[in-house]
């Protein structure tokens, strides 16, 4: 499944509310560093299609959420499971792989 992308009235049901893990991707399109990790959630999304949801959340747009969860830069992931951060990923450099291999991981925990 594509990344969904949310706004701040949307994020209690999609991400806080959700059965499944749940990744957040806070960005901005205006920066590459963005836009090329978005392709690399854009690639993934389907090989985790009911285990896990992505969503986006443009932070120029939607800064509440952003607020609340402590992303004070962009871009940042943040796994939610239960309604709570249960892991975020700061570094802005990775591959498909290594986020396949952290989702997994999140997954494995999860059971």
């Amino acid at each position: 499944m594509k990344p969904l992308s949310i706004n701040d009235t949307d994020f209690t049901e999609e991400v806080l509310n959700a059965d499944e893990l749940v990744l957040v991707y806070f960005w901005t399109p205006r920066s590459q560093t963005c836009r090329t990790i978005s392709s690399i959630l854009d690639s993934i999304g389907n090989q985790f299609d009911r285990e896990v949801k992505i969503v986006k959340v443009d932070i120029e747009l939607n800064k509440q959420a952003a607020t609340d969860f402590g992303v004070g830069w962009i871009p940042q992931i943040l796994f939610f499971a239960g309604g709570r951060i249960v892991d975020r990923e700061l570094t802005v450099s990775f591959s498909e792989e290594e986020m396949i291999e952290r989702i997994q991981r999140l997954l494995s925990v999860q059971v």
